[in-house]
């Protein structure tokens, strides 16, 4: 599968990480933003029989879609991402694995979907967006962090929006996010008209507060929705 360095490089600052998953490999920074277990969460989620188109919005390192490309029977996997750095790093770590040609990466911000992607393009969307509202959370981190974790370049309701779009009817909509956060979430996905499905609280142990949260909802689903078992983390 890893055809090997000869056909791209790694900078001084980066390290290849091995993404425990079919072999598969990622090309992060050292002193920089990495994947997390929220990205690992997400792409376990979700739902191993999807074939057709999955799209990930805002995704940082590219490993969600890395992992996608093992776990799912998608013919096809697109990135979209607003930090030019992490597309071209996530492309070469999709080269590193023999995967270019399904997995590609692509530069701009998701609320100009609809002039860069069709409408009704993909089968599922897959987010772990940022987080944390302006003007709240710790500061310090470093700019490619900040974006990833912040509102500072889209909010909630342009990631839901842009799924909208994305999505056929009845595609999959997936997203790992905070559980503080809950109700703004399930707001902002019925008003995009994607219904919530399932919801699953993940953390330390189940008898503790979660520390994230996963969900699944359908686009034009009737209501209905059910909670699923604690993840442990």
């Amino acid at each position: 599968m890893n055809p090997g360095l000869g056909l791209m490089h790694i900078e001084d600052n980066e390290v290849i990480e091995d993404l425990q998953c079919d072999g598969l490999k990622i090309i992060a920074r050292r002193d920089g933003f990495r994947y997390g277990t929220d990205s690992i969460l997400l792409a376990n989620f979700v739902k191993a029989g999807i074939s057709g188109h999955i799209v990930e919005l805002c995704s940082g390192s590219g490993a969600v879609s890395l992992l996608l490309s093992a776990k799912t029977r998608a013919a096809r996997i697109t990135g979209v991402e607003i930090q030019g750095r992490l597309v071209e790093m996530s492309n070469r770590s999709a080269i590193l694995n023999g995967i270019e040609d399904k997995v590609k990466f692509l530069n701009f911000d998701i609320k100009e979907i609809r002039g860069r992607m069709g409408a009704g393009s993909a089968k599922a969307v897959a987010v772990n967006p940022p987080y944390i509202p302006l003007g709240s959370g710790a500061g310090g981190a470093d700019e490619s962090a900040a974006i990833a974790r912040h509102e500072i370049f889209c909010e909630l309701h342009d990631v839901t929006d842009a799924a909208k779009w994305l999505l056929a009817p009845g595609g999959l909509f997936y997203i790992v996010f905070r559980p503080e956060r809950l109700t703004d979430l399930l707001c902002a996905m019925r008003e995009s008209g994607i219904e919530p499905k399932e919801i699953q609280p993940a953390g330390a142990s189940a008898g503790k507060p979660p520390s994230l949260i996963l969900v699944r909802g359908i686009k034009g689903a009737a209501p209905g929705v059910r909670f699923m078992g604690h993840k442990n983390i």
